[in-house]
């Protein structure tokens, strides 16, 4: 096995979230189908992180890394400007005894056109993100395209997507102060719910039982038909609580996917 070695810079990095170390091997190996495998992590300075993988050909895969990170951002992070790509013919390489291939750091764009660029791709990732959650309706599609366009912080495009989505009726915001009925009744009045026909026993849900318990009920009777309850973080400092909906299980990874890549969780419930 050969050598590739990314390396990232958290001076230059629009979030240098540490998960990234995690996040970049397991997304390269799964866009590369197995070709790219994570072979370690390192720091090279205080700054600068290098995050190893593995690879038979390290000269026929390294074009794969930059075509991903020019697709795709992580954490909110567009790497393609910032990273460098270092690669060597020998298996688990030192830094020293690669070549560096790849260097985002030599021609970094100007302040205004990195904002730019990122908002760009972000608003094509909420848009994929919403056209997963309403199974391409295309009147929200427009609306959503619409209502993006003049945002350029993510965190704005990302609530404008769940405003959109809450006020038809594809989420539903929960607290841990509802009551059951309430709970209830937001919830079948759920798209996804209606959509797909999942039925939801009233009688099976405990009024004493908490939020969390509930879910748990949901997702009891929505195994048989592969659904389970999704959930993720409001992300507005004006709610503490958290938005949930239905989704297929074995869709989900792909939808947690692009959310990492604005930096939103959006996992299973029993994962929460």
């Amino acid at each position: 096995m050969e050598t590739i070695v990314v390396v990232l810079n958290s001076r230059i990095m629009e979030n240098p979230d540490l998960d990234i170390r995690y996040a970049l091997p397991e997304l390269l190996e799964a866009y590369t189908q197995g070709e790219l495998c994570d072979d370690g992590c390192d720091y090279i300075t205080n700054e600068e992180l290098g995050i190893w993988l593995s690879a038979k050909s390290a000269k026929d895969s390294y074009q794969k890394v930059l075509a991903f990170l020019e697709e795709h951002l992580i954490y909110g992070n567009h790497l393609i400007e910032t990273a460098k790509v270092y690669i060597s013919d020998k298996a688990s390489a030192d830094l020293s005894d690669c070549t560096l291939i790849y260097d985002g750091c030599e021609t970094l764009p100007d302040e205004a056109t990195r904002v730019a660029n990122r908002a760009k791709k972000s608003r094509t990732i909420v848009l994929k993100i919403a056209g997963l959650l309403t199974q391409d309706n295309p009147s929200i599609k427009e609306t959503l395209a619409a209502n993006l366009q003049p945002l350029i912080d993510i965190t704005a495009q990302w609530q404008c997507c769940v405003s959109l989505l809450t006020e038809r009726n594809y989420l539903c915001y929960c607290n841990a102060n509802f009551y059951l009925k309430d709970f209830l009744e937001l919830l079948t009045e759920t798209e996804g719910v209606e959509a797909n026909g999942l039925c939801v026993d009233e009688t099976a849900f405990d009024e004493e039982d908490d939020l969390y318990n509930w879910y748990e009920t949901l997702d009891e009777q929505w195994q048989d038909m592969g659904f389970c309850m999704a959930i993720f973080d409001a992300k507005d400092d004006d709610n503490d609580g958290n938005l949930i909906f239905p989704y297929k299980a074995d869709l989900l990874e792909e939808l947690s996917n692009l959310a990492m890549e604005i930096d939103v969780r959006i996992v299973a419930l029993e994962e929460y």
